[in-house]
This record gives C-alpha cells, sequence and structure tokens, in this order.
C-alpha cells in the first residue's frame, strides 16, 4: 500500500487554537514515525512536534512552546495564537515524504472586526461609510485567504494587512459612530 500524506487545518473560529487532522493514508508507514514541523508568523525557526497519526492535534500556545513555561509564571493559561501566515509540513520518516502547507490564521483579526460591526450598532444604512470600510476588510481578507491557497504568502500579506489598517482605523475610534 501507497503512503500518501495529507492533513487539514482549521481554527474553527477560536483565536487559541489550530486543529490538525490527519488525512493521510500511512499504508507501510504506518508504524514509523511522524513529524509536524510548525512555523508560526514571522518566525525564523520551526516548532517541531511529534505527530500521533490518524487523529486529530489541538495546537495552543502551551504544545507549541508559545506560553510561559519557566517554574517563575503564576499560571500556564493559554493565549492567543498570532494571526497571520503559518507554514506546517507532516513529515513521515519513511522514505522523507512529506507534505507542505500554508494556512492564514485570522480570528483574532474577525474577532475585533466584529466588535466594530457590533459597536456600529443598527440601523446601518446610518453609518455607511463605516460599513463600506469594514465591508473592503472583509474583500480583503477573502483575498488573503485565496492567495494563500495558491501558495502566493506576499499577495495573502497585502490583504490581510490591509484588513488589519481598517480594523486599526475604526477599533478605538468613538466619535466613527
Amino acid at each position: 500500500m501507497t503512503v500518501n500524506i495529507d492533513f487539514l487545518l482549521t481554527d474553527f473560529e477560536d483565536p487559541k487554537r489550530i486543529v490538525v487532522l490527519d488525512s493521510s493514508v500511512w499504508g507501510v508507514a504506518e508504524n514509523q514515525p511522524a513529524y509536524l514541523k510548525v512555523t508560526p508568523p514571522g518566525a525564523k525557526k520551526s516548532i517541531n512536534l511529534n505527530f500521533k497519526k490518524k487523529s486529530i492535534t489541538v495546537l495552543n500556545s502551551l504544545n507549541l512552546g508559545l506560553s510561559c513555561l519557566i517554574d517563575t509564571c503564576d499560571e500556564q493559561n493559554l493565549i492567543e495564537l498570532p494571526d497571520g501566515v503559518w507554514e506546517f509540513c507532516l513529515l513521515s520518516s519513511f522514505e522523507n515524504l512529506d507534505k507542505k502547507r500554508l494556512f492564514l490564521k485570522d480570528t483574532s483579526l474577525r474577532l475585533e472586526l466584529d466588535k466594530i460591526y457590533v459597536k456600529a450598532g443598527i440601523p446601518f444604512d446610518t453609518k455607511k461609510s463605516v460599513i463600506e470600510e469594514l465591508e473592503k476588510a472583509e474583500l480583503a481578507l477573502k483575498y488573503a485567504k485565496i492567495s494563500i491557497k495558491k501558495g502566493d504568502i506576499v499577495e495573502s500579506k497585502k490583504g490581510f494587512d490591509e484588513a488589519v489598517r481598517i480594523k486599526n482605523k475604526y477599533a478605538n475610534c468613538n466619535n466613527c459612530f
């Protein structure tokens, strides 16, 4: 039986987690180790994890080593994972097979945009310029997601940065509404 490495990524709209769903056909590599390399946005080095095959892996700030893990920390709570382009590579030790995926995490940004929609309130027609700007942010995020599916990190970042710019413009503006 041949080996076909494949996986899906989602965040289920939870800014503290990314979920990896293994959909691989491991075949003759079933009993060989597998590893997951995760590169957060802006990181220079990957985080290497042992990977449990045929499973659902929930990644968070603790198991990625992005939270405080020293003895002097009061608590080790989950923190929000950073938005932006994440790189995942699932590696099999069998014949060095791998599968790489890019993932645009935007859950924290979307939550902030939602807060601005709520702040604008109803009726939306009285806040037309704000709503139009929020719609532009949604289109920019859609463009960013499409670009990342095509593997174009540069264009994805442009769309994401435009949505962030719009969010920043209205996030703390009290006289905009």
